[in-house]
């Protein structure tokens, strides 16, 4: 209904401001007369040109038209704007959102540098844990070496004694053998006392 009204004063300013332009072209510019009667003439003798009416004609429309444009922009102005309401509520809505989202994801990078951090942790006390391993291994690799050395050493050692044994057992069974030969002689062998040359020796028997 507003917008109409604002729309027929324009319309009335428009054709008063044409007809005013038409009629000075026409009859001449605005005038004011004196002659009694006439078009537009007063009782006092005072006369208006057509012209001069159109003009105030399409002066006051148009003073009524831009007032009404102002006050409707006035009324815009402070009257709130629910389109306008609603997208900055959406606005805010949304950039709470954002700073959620932004405090979630602060929270998960910090849990995942933690993971990382206990990560590397674990990995390094694998790390240790191999390296003595491997110590653990290579002495292990050496007591086996010196086990090993240790056994060669008792094995020549006993092959030394077996040698050592075999030698005695030789050594035995050959005085067994003599001893065996000294009962196995004759008594008279063993001990003859003879008068003249042999009289110095003493008969023995040969092995």
């Amino acid at each position: 209904m507003e917008l109409c009204l604002i729309a027929a004063l324009l319309v009335a300013t428009v054709v008063f401001t044409v007809a005013f332009i038409v009629c000075s072209y026409y009859d001449g510019p605005a005038r004011i007369g004196t002659d009694l009667g006439g078009f537009a003439g007063s009782v006092g003798g005072w006369e208006f040109s057509p012209a001069l009416v159109y003009l105030l004609a399409a002066m006051g429309f148009g003073a009524c038209f831009t007032l009404a444009v102002f006050k409707r922009a006035a009324v815009a102005v402070t009257k709130p704007d629910v389109p306008a309401a609603v997208a900055e509520r959406t606005a805010h809505d949304a950039l709470r959102i954002v700073k959620r989202s932004t405090r979630d994801v602060d929270r998960l990078v910090r849990t995942a540098m933690a993971a990382v951090v206990d990560a590397t942790a674990v990995a390094t006390q694998a790390t240790a844990a191999a390296a003595d391993a491997a110590a653990a291994a290579r002495g292990s690799a050496a007591g086996a070496d010196d086990a090993a050395r240790a056994a060669s050493r008792a094995s020549e050692s006993a092959e030394q004694a077996a040698t050592a044994t075999s030698l005695a057992a030789k050594e035995v069974a050959a005085v067994r053998w003599k001893l065996g030969q000294m009962v196995a002689a004759p008594e008279p062998a063993r001990a003859c006392r003879c008068i003249g040359p042999e009289a110095s020796r003493s008969v023995l028997p040969t092995p």
